[in-house]
């Protein structure tokens, strides 16, 4: 059997009462033991805002927010180890002012949690209504424990028609109210109904004075546990290496001991690279024992509350009911009241500074530290995600984990290994590849360069079968380069990749839909630390052979150096306006291809690398690199406090290349480098995103060209065994605002591609009109949830870690994309909300003026941040800028070190980014432009600062006066 409690309150606006009402439930939680679920009516959430809602030891299990109405809404909390299933009949009835519901049904127990808010004075033959279809629908099963609580403002203290007909419809559903004393003044509006009967459960009424219902609820029940091992636990146990300070010194001594002379005497590889790596596992097991650590969300304990804040709590609430009875001395008790209610906040917003300023103190990691609270305030914390409960596959359920890691594996597998059935392994007489001439030879790898490689591996606590970790292998990497500098040249010149390196391990994480569902988990690769210095070695031959003899199609943005999102999504815009500038008829195809580096044919991709150039030994190298790599997956589940991992059985899997490796990235993009030739117009590509944009004079052309290129495209997918997904692909016909629209059609198969107004591509929302108001709206609803967060954590936390918030997340969301958005009529809607976001950092006032505090701070308005990222794009890219007198051959001595600036038909163009950042950067003094990369970026982000423009048109209308250099 289990006790659980059941709390409900009219809390009248959550947010502004968060501390307070945590210090409420924990005064609670020593009166009437622990609360299991906490249901808030009146919340005063907006749609969006539920994630500033922050009660530790709790989650949000369900909501009804208005979207567009201030006030009213309700919530569940439920303790953070209990699992739930959203009930989905009461989002289906839910409506704003009438019914305000929200439910849940516990999984591990047949018990049903419903929340209901009304306002006074609504339908109340609305609410009556759909009450009783809510219990009709959910009492067909008449073993759950249905607890139906909130404000429904029906007084079942008044002998009224209402209060009989509600009194009627919970009894024919066998329930009946449990409160039958006033919560409101002399009223009793707030309810617990049950049908559990008063035998069965504990009520108790609470004075907290917490809004103008000054009684909170609670409800005790006792009920039987059905499945004892679905239950997770806020803390669990696993088995760690200890990797403590002792511990790695002993390790560093011992392989600093070594000699590695048998690795020497070795000149098979792979036999070398088995004695070097028993050798380091032999000592890494002896030194890094395996220990049990507790881990998970530990017990919450508010080190803030104190017993001085708990005793003043009391007294608040002394002063509300005084004031509230005292009729005689009203207004003075109601000076005493609201005087003591502001000291009282100062000194929980206090009681927290101190609290988070004593933790950074005290951490090791003091970024780490600050990045905790940060977290702490924001994001609420839910079930670990690597916890699969269940899987299920043609209608059968599974529950044990090494069923459960079997099924994945054999689900990754099978999934692309018909990518290699009947695959011709010569594509070449089907589409014909570029031949590089030229040889690739790999020279010979010295320690320094290992060393090197080592030191440059990303930090990491992510580790391969083997378990070695990066942390480790960079501290000894003095030790290890010669040794391993051996085993790679005997790799480089034998071309043999170790076969103790081919295996990964996959770990599903869970996206999103149903968890059940296979087809919703991310496998997440795991190589060896070791794989990744080997490969590495490689990848620097391979770039440096590719780049000498250009061979990557210049239309590939992905994985290339000095290349990024932003210069494939400049490139895009840029063709797109420069075509109807030029009375071009456009249409972008965004193309959708499902797990492509999946479904790589390894015959034909070595086939590929023969004619790059990719010849001998460095063929050899990378075929034994692709071959005979296995797998297997580990699932990792909380059993009885423990967190148990099992792990499928290991299998071959000879398609796609290797995920979570260095060389993968760019093995596919070799694979796809012919794919441009397939077409006849320009391509966008960004690793596996396929843009294709299709250009002609003749608007009537348009269709054809476009089913023409888009059929060849699919054409090539499907000769090279990748899978297009049509059904997800999309086109937008781009035209300047206010033109007539219209209507594509292109198909293929007979499968009419979808027309839309927008797209997201990498990351940005690009519409038919590229006026950028649907990413600018995306970027405003973002950066609006995030104001509350900041403002909290300006009162719990230093400025300094309330600024690494800002940084970390609003400036990350206001530049991604930045140069192209900038200029656009809506950008001032993101500035408002960057303004009240630092506002919110400041604690300044609603309408208080923030020049001043951007400097304080050290920001840069949007304004200002849009013209620092279109002047460091363009010093960082020349080469997409010619200057004025490489164009015009008549030369003019006023414009000989400006950038040249196109005819511009359209406003469109004009606006957009290529033109205006060419206005922006010539604006700027000569003797900026020609400063180092480090200088000019100094100099202009103090001078920005300094003049804090809050537009574009500010700074190209103002005189520039010569710089401080």
């Amino acid at each position: 059997m289990h006790v659980f409690t059941l709390f409900h309150q009219n809390i009248a606006g959550i947010l502004n009462k968060n501390e307070i009402f945590n210090l409420t439930i924990s005064e609670l939680s020593n009166d009437i033991g622990c609360i299991d679920f906490i249901c808030l009516t009146e919340t005063f959430l907006k749609n969006g805002s539920e994630c500033n809602l922050r009660l530790p030891g709790y989650k949000l299990a369900s909501h009804y927010s208005r979207q567009n109405q201030r006030r009213g809404g309700s919530c569940i909390l439920i303790k953070s180890h209990l699992c739930y299933t959203p009930l989905q009949i009461t989002s289906q009835l839910a409506c704003p002012n009438v019914f305000e519901c929200c439910g849940i049904k516990l999984t591990n127990y047949n018990i049903l949690i419903i929340c209901i808010y009304r306002i006074p004075n609504s339908d109340s033959k609305v609410f009556l209504e759909k009450l009783s279809y809510l219990l009709n629908k959910i009492n067909k099963n008449n073993k759950e424990r249905v607890l139906i609580c909130g404000d429904w403002n029906i007084d079942v203290l008044k002998d009224s028609s209402q209060s009989k007909e509600l009194k009627a419809i919970l009894s024919n559903y066998n329930l009946y109210p449990h409160v039958d004393v006033p919560t409101r003044k002399a009223s009793s509006i707030d309810q617990i109904a049950t049908n559990m009967g008063d035998s069965n459960v504990k009520i108790k009424i609470h004075n907290l004075a917490l809004s103008d219902h000054d009684m909170g609820q609670s409800i005790s029940f006792t009920v039987p546990k059905i499945q004892n091992n679905l239950k997770p636990s806020k803390n669990w146990f696993e088995y760690r290496r200890d990797y403590c300070k002792e511990n790695i010194d002993r390790f560093c001594e011992c392989i600093s001991s070594l000699s590695f002379s048998e690795v020497y005497e070795e000149h098979d590889c792979n036999k070398s690279f088995e004695i070097f790596h028993d050798l380091f596992k032999l000592f890494y097991d002896l030194c890094f024992p395996m220990i049990r650590v507790r881990v998970g969300k530990k017990a919450q304990k508010n080190k803030w509350i104190t017993k001085g804040l708990k005793t003043c709590c009391a007294k608040k609430r002394l002063l509300y009911f005084r004031y509230h009875n005292d009729a005689n001395n009203k207004k003075h008790n109601n000076m005493l009241y609201t005087t003591y209610t502001k000291i009282l906040k100062k000194c929980i917003q206090k009681s927290h500074q101190i609290n988070n300023y004593k933790y950074i103190l005290t951490s090791k990691n003091k970024c780490k530290a600050s990045w905790d609270i940060v977290k702490s305030n924001i994001i609420l914390t839910n079930s670990p995600k690597n916890d699969i409960k269940q899987i299920k596959k043609n209608d059968i359920t599974y529950n044990r984990p090494c069923d459960i890691a079997e099924l994945f594996n054999n689900f990754y597998i099978d999934l692309t290994c018909e990518s290699n059935i009947n695959s011709s392994t010569n594509p070449i007489n089907e589409n014909p590849i570029r031949n590089v001439e030229s040889s690739m030879f790999l020279t010979p790898i010295n320690e320094i360069d290992v060393k090197n490689i080592i030191k440059s591996l990303r930090n990491t606590n992510s580790t391969g079968y083997d378990d070695i970790n990066t942390k480790i292998l960079k501290i000894c990497a003095d030790f290890m380069s010669c040794p391993l500098s051996h085993i790679i040249n005997l790799s480089f010149e034998q071309g043999i990749f170790p076969n103790r390196l081919k295996t990964s391990v996959i770990k599903p994480i869970y996206k999103k839909g149903d968890p059940n569902e296979m087809g919703n988990y991310r496998p997440i690769t795991l190589v060896p630390i070791l794989s990744k210095v080997f490969e590495k070695a490689m990848l620097q031959r391979l770039d440096s052979f590719l780049s000498k003899n250009n061979i990557l199609d210049q239309s590939q943005f992905g994985f290339r150096k000095g290349s990024s999102t932003t210069h494939a999504c400049f490139s895009l815009v840029k063709k797109i306006t420069e075509s109807l500038n030029n009375k071009e008829a456009v249409v972008g195809i965004f193309l959708d291809m499902s797990k492509a580096f999946d479904f790589v044919c390894h015959s034909r991709l070595l086939c590929k690398l023969q004619h790059y150039g990719i010849r001998g030994k460095p063929h050899e190298w990378l075929q034994s690199y692709l071959s005979e790599r296995n797998q297997y997956t580990v699932i990792a589940k909380i059993i009885n406090n423990k967190m148990i991992t099992a792990q499928s059985s290991s299998r071959i899997n000879d398609s796609g290349v290797p995920q979570g490796s260095i060389l993968g990235p760019l093995l596919f993009l070799l694979y796809i480098n012919d794919l441009p030739q397939a077409i006849s117009h320009e391509c966008i590509l960004f690793a596996d995103d396929t843009t294709l944009v299709i250009r002609c004079k003749d608007q009537t052309l348009l269709e054809s060209a476009a089913s023409h290129d888009l059929g060849n495209v699919i054409e090539w997918l499907e000769r090279n065994k990748l899978k297009p997904n049509v059904d997800k692909t999309g086109i937008i016909h781009f035209r300047p605002y206010n033109s007539v629209d219209a209507c594509i059609k292109i198909e293929h198969n007979s499968t009419l591609i979808k027309q839309s107004n927008s797209t997201m591509f990498l990351g940005v929302i690009i519409d038919k009109n590229l006026n950028w108001k649907e990413h600018i709206d995306r970027v405003c609803i973002k950066l609006d949830k995030f104001v509350f967060a900041l403002r909290r954590l300006r009162l719990v936390a230093s400025q300094d870690t309330a600024l690494s918030a800002y940084h970390g997340y609003v400036s990350s969301v206001l530049r991604y994309g930045l140069i192209l958005w900038g200029n656009s009529v809506d950008m001032e809607r993101a500035f408002k909300v960057q303004k009240k976001c630092i506002r919110a950092l400041c604690g300044a006032g609603y309408i208080d003026h923030c020049t001043p505090l951007f400097k304080q701070l050290r920001i840069l308005p949007l304004p200002c941040q849009y013209i620092l990222d279109i002047c460091m794009f363009i010093k960082k890219n020349p080469h997409l800028f010619p200057l004025h007198d490489t164009v015009i051959e008549k030369k003019n001595s006023r414009d000989i070190y400006k950038l040249y600036i196109p005819s511009q038909r359209l406003k469109l163009y004009s606006n957009n980014v290529y033109c205006h950042a060419i206005k922006i950067y010539n604006k700027l003094p000569i003797e900026v432009r020609a400063l180092s990369m480090c200088k000019f970026d100094y100099t202009l982000t103090n001078w920005l600062l300094e003049k804090c423009f809050y537009s574009t048109k500010d700074f190209l209308d103002s005189v520039m006066p010569p710089l401080t250099i």
